[in-house]
């Protein structure tokens, strides 16, 4: 059995001739081993992280051929008001519906005035690029996938936002022990469903400098999906459909 980290790129090993790059997961418990980020050949079986391959086969489990396709999304407030967005739809995209974002900023209302916005597992900036055309100074994009933050920075310069905007192409949890520069008035979280990784955020969030008493922090995740955050204090929760969005605020001296 050969090992690989979600999200790493193994250039030893192929994949029908190609190097092999394990995308995002495909589900609970599973993720898709794609070409050089273009194409997914297979769904291989995931525990913590971790992609356990059997050589020469593809682990057990189905070949795939998913195209990744670029479809529209708009922005649907604020002065970049209908600019259109590029996303990447594939088993490593699952972008917030338009219906999700226009709830959680008719929510948010003028919050995200207050200060800067962090968008976590930010994909292609929809949600914080939604932020700064509704008047956020500010937004700090966290996302670890090359391809992602290609289109990501697009978006942004379509959008007219790139000068109050940063891109920041790290894994989630490698950023979050790092000293913040800034603290942030909002942080959305849209991290992988299952497998525990809201709990894991909050975790990693729970007494990180970028954060103050007064930060609101979101998170979107499966309706499904039981949250547990100790030191959080959950102030909203909204479900629509398979989705729900969570609110938490510090506990009182958590930080």
């Amino acid at each position: 059995m050969s090992l690989a980290h979600v999200g790493e790129e193994k250039p030893e090993e192929r994949v029908g001739g190609n190097p092999l790059l394990i995308l995002p997961r495909e589900g609970p418990g599973y993720a898709a081993v794609g070409r050089g980020g273009r194409r997914a050949t297979a769904v291989l079986p995931v525990s913590r992280g971790i992609v356990r391959r059997a050589a020469g086969d593809a682990g057990g489990c189905a070949i795939m051929d998913v195209r990744w396709k670029h479809l529209p999304m708009r922005v649907i407030a604020g002065q970049a008001k209908g600019r259109a967005l590029r996303s990447l739809r594939g088993s490593a995209m699952r972008p917030t519906s338009a219906r999700v974002r226009a709830a959680l900023f008719s929510i948010l209302g003028d919050t995200v005035l207050n200060g800067p916005f962090l968008d976590l597992y930010a994909g292609t900036g929809a949600v914080g690029i939604e932020a700064l055309s509704r008047g956020a100074p500010w937004a700090d994009f966290v996302e670890q996938y090359r391809a992602a933050c290609d289109v990501l920075r697009r978006n942004l310069a379509a959008a007219g936002c790139a000068e109050r905007a940063r891109v920041i192409p790290l894994p989630v949890a490698r950023f979050l022990t790092r000293p913040a520069d800034r603290t942030y008035a909002v942080v959305f979280a849209d991290p992988p469903y299952g497998a525990g990784e809201v709990e894991r955020v909050l975790a990693s969030l729970a007494g990180w400098s970028g954060l103050t008493p007064e930060t609101l922090v979101v998170v979107q995740h499966s309706s499904r999906e039981e949250v547990r955050a100790e030191g959080w204090r959950l102030v909203r929760r909204e479900s629509y459909g398979d989705t729900r969005l969570s609110f938490f605020r510090p506990e009182e001296g958590a930080l």
